[in-house]
């Protein structure tokens, strides 16, 4: 029924939409030189380059266009215009008034609502059997790789190797250089040496706790060697190496002059 009425509000042979789509056509086709071949062929060549090939007998252009949707392209209109005729007449059937009338010709019987169907007498039909999968549920579905974020303001970079701005090495940037554990590119810093990984000033504080690490070696090894004041000292009954070592300025500064606060912050394990 609203088919039928929309039917009524048609000022010409074929809908509003296609309507529009033929006087589309027939403004582009002003772009369009058609040249008679005979037998209602023609040779089209656009201006701005493109050279079609049209028939008006079977209704094909080599542009294809108007054998795919049965509206004519701009370059069959450029031919059709050429032989003074209506481009209506040359729109596939299926969209004029007469194919429309044909398609809503019949109607849709009224049927009357569940409760008064007739019963069958079977074994009404019930909902599976809900099987509760293992597993965490899952909440969000499966992005596509290429689908960008909503609110994203950069597009992502597919295949580049990312390089350090320290180093020069691949596959981690200044925010994962020089982890002691070789785990690169698990940090989540700014690339700054400020985020949670470990950036260029972590580099260099761990280059100076292996220094003073290194000079508290060797500082024991010095005080744990034999010498006449270590056996009088044994002798007396005290233990050499449970007594503390001699604080050694020069093994607490690092490489750049900074000095430490603590002895326990120099033992501090790496993490």
């Amino acid at each position: 029924m609203f088919a039928r009425q929309k039917e009524v509000k048609w000022t010409q042979r074929v809908g509003s939409r296609i309507f529009q789509i033929i006087e589309k056509n027939l403004k582009e086709s002003g772009s369009c030189i058609a040249q008679n071949a005979g037998g209602n062929k023609f040779q089209v060549t656009h201006m701005l380059g493109g050279q079609y090939a049209a028939d008006l007998n079977t209704h094909s252009c080599s542009y294809r266009k108007w054998d795919l949707c049965g509206i004519p392209c701009r370059h069959s209109m450029a031919a059709i215009s050429r032989q003074q005729r209506s481009p209506m007449t040359y729109v596939n059937e299926v969209y004029k008034r007469e194919a429309y009338d044909r398609a809503y010709s019949n109607y849709i019987s009224p049927m009357s609502s569940q409760q008064l169907w007739k019963k069958s007498g079977h074994r009404s039909i019930k909902l599976p059997l809900y099987h509760k999968q293992s597993g965490r549920p899952k909440k969000a579905r499966t992005r596509p790789v290429d689908k960008i974020p909503k609110g994203a303001t950069k597009l992502r970079r597919y295949g580049i190797v990312i390089h350090c701005s320290v180093c020069g090495g691949e596959c981690h940037n200044a925010t994962n250089c020089g982890r002691p554990d070789g785990n690169m590119g698990r940090g989540r810093g700014r690339g700054r040496g400020r985020g949670r990984g470990r950036g260029t000033s972590s580099v260099h504080q761990y280059e100076e706790e292996q220094a003073i690490r290194g000079g508290l070696t060797g500082t024991a090894s010095t005080t744990s060697q034999i010498s006449p004041t270590n056996v009088a000292t044994q002798s007396s009954g005290t233990n050499v190496a449970s007594q503390p070592a001699p604080c050694n300025l020069a093994s607490q500064v690092g490489p750049q002059g900074k000095r430490f606060k603590s002895p326990a912050k120099r033992a501090r394990p790496l993490r």
